[in-house]
Protein backbone atom coordinates (compact mmCIF):
# COMPACT_ATOMS: atom_id res chain seq x y z
CA UNK A 1 0.00 0.00 0.00
CA UNK A 2 2.79 2.40 0.87
CA UNK A 3 4.66 1.69 -2.37
CA UNK A 4 1.52 2.51 -4.36
CA UNK A 5 1.07 5.73 -2.37
CA UNK A 6 4.69 6.77 -2.99
CA UNK A 7 4.65 5.95 -6.69
CA UNK A 8 1.27 7.55 -7.43
CA UNK A 9 1.99 10.14 -10.13
CA UNK A 10 -1.09 12.21 -9.28
CA UNK A 11 -0.38 15.55 -7.63
CA UNK A 12 -0.95 15.60 -3.88
CA UNK A 13 -1.80 18.45 -1.58
CA UNK A 14 0.25 18.96 1.58
CA UNK A 15 -2.84 18.09 3.64
CA UNK A 16 -2.85 14.62 2.03
CA UNK A 17 0.81 14.12 2.93
CA UNK A 18 0.17 15.20 6.52
CA UNK A 19 -2.84 12.86 6.78
CA UNK A 20 -0.67 9.96 5.61
CA UNK A 21 2.09 10.84 8.11
CA UNK A 22 -0.42 11.04 10.96
CA UNK A 23 -1.90 7.66 9.99
CA UNK A 24 1.56 6.10 9.77
CA UNK A 25 2.43 7.42 13.25
CA UNK A 26 -0.83 6.08 14.72
CA UNK A 27 -0.34 2.68 13.12
CA UNK A 28 3.36 2.27 13.94
CA UNK A 29 3.22 3.48 17.52
CA UNK A 30 -0.09 1.76 18.24
CA UNK A 31 1.31 -1.60 17.15
CA UNK A 32 4.28 -1.02 19.47
CA UNK A 33 2.16 -0.10 22.48
CA UNK A 34 3.36 3.50 22.66
CA UNK A 35 0.91 6.28 23.43
CA UNK A 36 0.66 8.95 20.72
CA UNK A 37 -0.46 12.53 21.16
CA UNK A 38 -1.25 14.23 17.83
CA UNK A 39 -1.51 18.01 17.63
CA UNK A 40 -1.32 19.28 14.06
CA UNK A 41 -2.80 22.39 12.53
CA UNK A 42 -3.96 22.46 8.93
CA UNK A 43 -1.08 23.10 6.54
CA UNK A 44 -1.17 25.62 3.70
CA UNK A 45 -3.09 24.41 0.65
CA UNK A 46 -0.11 23.68 -1.61
CA UNK A 47 0.88 20.86 -3.89
CA UNK A 48 3.81 18.60 -2.96
CA UNK A 49 6.21 16.88 -5.32
CA UNK A 50 6.79 13.15 -5.31
CA UNK A 51 10.34 13.75 -4.10
CA UNK A 52 9.16 15.81 -1.13
CA UNK A 53 6.53 13.18 -0.32
CA UNK A 54 9.12 10.36 -0.41
CA UNK A 55 11.85 12.07 1.61
CA UNK A 56 9.40 13.36 4.22
CA UNK A 57 7.79 9.94 4.70
CA UNK A 58 11.14 8.16 4.97
CA UNK A 59 12.39 10.74 7.50
CA UNK A 60 9.26 10.33 9.65
CA UNK A 61 9.55 6.54 9.44
CA UNK A 62 13.19 6.67 10.60
CA UNK A 63 12.33 8.95 13.51
CA UNK A 64 9.36 6.86 14.66
CA UNK A 65 11.31 3.61 14.34
CA UNK A 66 14.02 5.14 16.54
CA UNK A 67 11.34 5.95 19.15
CA UNK A 68 10.14 2.34 19.04
CA UNK A 69 13.53 0.59 18.95
CA UNK A 70 15.85 2.76 21.01
CA UNK A 71 14.06 5.32 23.17
CA UNK A 72 12.32 3.02 25.65
CA UNK A 73 9.59 5.64 25.67
CA UNK A 74 5.97 5.28 26.73
CA UNK A 75 4.68 8.38 24.91
CA UNK A 76 5.40 10.17 21.66
CA UNK A 77 4.08 13.60 20.68
CA UNK A 78 3.64 14.55 17.01
CA UNK A 79 3.10 18.28 16.56
CA UNK A 80 2.71 20.23 13.33
CA UNK A 81 2.61 24.00 12.80
CA UNK A 82 2.90 26.32 9.83
CA UNK A 83 5.97 28.56 10.00
CA UNK A 84 6.15 29.91 6.47
CA UNK A 85 7.85 29.04 4.24
CA UNK A 86 7.83 25.73 6.15
CA UNK A 87 5.54 23.34 7.94
CA UNK A 88 7.34 22.39 11.17
CA UNK A 89 6.85 18.88 12.49
CA UNK A 90 8.16 18.00 15.94
CA UNK A 91 8.32 14.43 17.15
CA UNK A 92 9.23 14.15 20.83
CA UNK A 93 9.37 11.20 23.20
CA UNK A 94 9.72 10.70 26.94
CA UNK A 95 12.35 7.99 26.60
CA UNK A 96 16.00 7.64 27.52
CA UNK A 97 17.27 10.52 25.47
CA UNK A 98 20.89 10.57 24.39
CA UNK A 99 24.10 12.46 24.90
CA UNK A 100 23.98 15.31 22.37
CA UNK A 101 27.77 15.62 22.40
CA UNK A 102 28.34 11.92 21.78
CA UNK A 103 26.30 11.83 18.59
CA UNK A 104 28.33 14.63 17.09
CA UNK A 105 31.55 12.67 17.60
CA UNK A 106 32.77 10.19 15.03
CA UNK A 107 34.02 7.73 17.66
CA UNK A 108 31.42 6.23 19.96
CA UNK A 109 32.90 3.72 22.38
CA UNK A 110 29.45 2.60 23.57
CA UNK A 111 28.40 1.57 20.06
CA UNK A 112 24.94 2.94 20.81
CA UNK A 113 25.00 5.37 17.89
CA UNK A 114 26.91 3.18 15.46
CA UNK A 115 28.22 5.28 12.62
CA UNK A 116 25.47 7.91 13.01
CA UNK A 117 24.24 6.87 9.57
CA UNK A 118 20.61 7.40 10.59
CA UNK A 119 21.21 10.98 11.69
CA UNK A 120 23.24 11.77 8.57
CA UNK A 121 20.57 10.20 6.35
CA UNK A 122 17.82 12.27 8.01
CA UNK A 123 19.74 15.49 7.48
CA UNK A 124 20.51 14.64 3.86
CA UNK A 125 16.89 13.71 3.08
CA UNK A 126 15.60 17.03 4.35
CA UNK A 127 18.31 19.07 2.66
CA UNK A 128 17.52 17.44 -0.71
CA UNK A 129 14.03 18.94 -0.64
CA UNK A 130 14.95 22.30 0.88
CA UNK A 131 14.07 21.36 4.44
CA UNK A 132 15.95 21.37 7.72
CA UNK A 133 16.25 19.12 10.75
CA UNK A 134 17.35 19.66 14.35
CA UNK A 135 17.74 16.84 16.84
CA UNK A 136 17.69 17.46 20.60
CA UNK A 137 18.43 14.85 23.23
CA UNK A 138 18.94 14.82 26.94
CA UNK A 139 20.83 12.17 28.84
CA UNK A 140 19.91 13.70 32.18
CA UNK A 141 17.20 12.51 34.55
CA UNK A 142 14.46 14.11 32.41
CA UNK A 143 15.57 12.11 29.35
CA UNK A 144 13.63 12.34 26.15
CA UNK A 145 14.44 13.38 22.64
CA UNK A 146 12.89 15.73 20.11
CA UNK A 147 13.34 15.91 16.36
CA UNK A 148 12.20 19.05 14.54
CA UNK A 149 11.66 18.96 10.78
CA UNK A 150 11.04 22.01 8.63
CA UNK A 151 9.29 20.83 5.44
CA UNK A 152 9.03 23.45 2.67
CA UNK A 153 5.47 24.40 1.76
CA UNK A 154 6.16 26.99 -0.89
CA UNK A 155 4.33 25.81 -3.95
CA UNK A 156 1.38 26.34 -6.16
CA UNK A 157 -1.98 26.83 -4.48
Amino acid sequence: RELIWLSNPKPMRFAGLLAHLRHYAQETLGESGLSLRLDTEDPPDVEVTGELRQHTLFAIKEILQNCVRHAQASQVTFTGRTQLPFYRIEIADNGLGFDQERISRTDDPSGRFGSRTGFISLRNRLHRVGGRIVIHGSSGPEGGAAVLLWIPVVGEA
